[in-house]
């Protein structure tokens, strides 16, 4: 597969944190500090929530008709395979960095995720703690400046994470429905199109020497639903996968965004109180990566 390399934007200077300092000092500091300090990224949010697969599935993997009604579902909207790329001690992982390869099933490309991601403090209520993660990624580069990296906060069930992603694709000729790449295509796409705040990981050419050498993670083929849960637009996906809860073989996740913290807080509480009244939700987080990369 050819495809031109994208052009990565110089990395911006690392945000500065000044204190109270004298008019003389200042003076002298605005040789080597930027006139104006990054900002910190504003990201977007959505809730992920596990549903219990016993409650709302039937043995084949589709919603039973019960939940069809409860939740509102539609008819599948798609279907979605994915893999993730790593060493096989998981070392990007290790460095908050996972790459992944994915092809929906009425796309003519395959894309690739390059996605770094930060803790956040506490259950995802906390304002301060989101503005103390944003503000170690703007340390990292990761700022309102970075036009090739979305922002976005996941709120599960009672934590948080901070994600930056950047979105290749590469060509899926001769790719059906629910195909990846071959093994060493996928490596091939994820090296030819590295990022570079991934390429600059460790020491020199250290992501890309693992990743042309990466094990490969999966796959695993979602159905998506489209949702409508105490008024909210959401999407149930159902997964068949390796290490699903409750001792399950589908991970079943509900899916809603939001715009602020504020907001996505309450869609939360909206969306646990309506799963929590039919005895479906799961007390359980939703970070399907982490157990695609520890059970595959």
């Amino acid at each position: 597969m050819t495809r031109a390399h994208r052009t990565t934007a110089p990395r911006p200077h690392r945000r500065l944190r000044l204190g109270v300092v004298t008019a003389a000092a200042a003076l002298a500091a605005a040789w080597t500090v930027p006139a104006h300090a990054a900002e910190p990224a504003k990201p977007t949010f959505q809730i992920k929530l596990l549903l219990d697969p016993a409650q709302v599935l039937t043995p084949g993997g589709t919603p039973l008709a019960a939940a069809t009604g409860a939740l509102g579902l539609g008819a599948a909207s798609g279907v979605e395979a994915a893999e993730y790329l790593d060493s096989d001690s998981r070392q990007l992982q290790n460095e908050g960095w996972s790459v992944r390869v994915r092809h929906d099933d009425t796309d003519d490309k395959v894309k690739e995720t390059y996605k770094k991601r930060y803790g956040i403090a506490g259950d995802g209520t906390d304002a301060d703690a989101l503005a103390d993660a944003l503000d170690q990624a703007a340390d990292d580069s990761f700022d309102a400046g970075e036009d090739d990296y979305d922002a976005q906060v996941d709120l599960s069930y009672d934590q948080a994470t901070l994600d930056f992603s950047d979105g290749k694709k590469a060509d899926a000729d001769g790719l059906g429905r629910g195909q990846l790449p071959s093994p060493a295509d996928a490596r091939d796409d994820v090296v030819h199109d590295l990022p570079g705040k991934l390429d600059d990981l460790g020491a020199k050419n250290f992501a890309a020497d693992l990743l042309a050498g990466a094990h490969i993670y999966g796959p695993v083929v979602q159905t998506d639903y489209p949702a409508t849960v105490a008024g909210h637009t959401a999407e149930l996906q159902v997964t068949p996968m390796r290490g699903a809860p409750a001792g399950s073989p589908y991970w079943v996740e509900l899916s809603a965004d939001a715009t602020t913290l504020t907001q996505a807080v309450a869609l939360r509480g909206d969306l646990e109180d309506a799963l929590d009244a039919h005895g479906w939700l799961l007390p359980e987080n939703a970070f399907k990566t982490e157990q695609i990369l520890a059970s595959y």
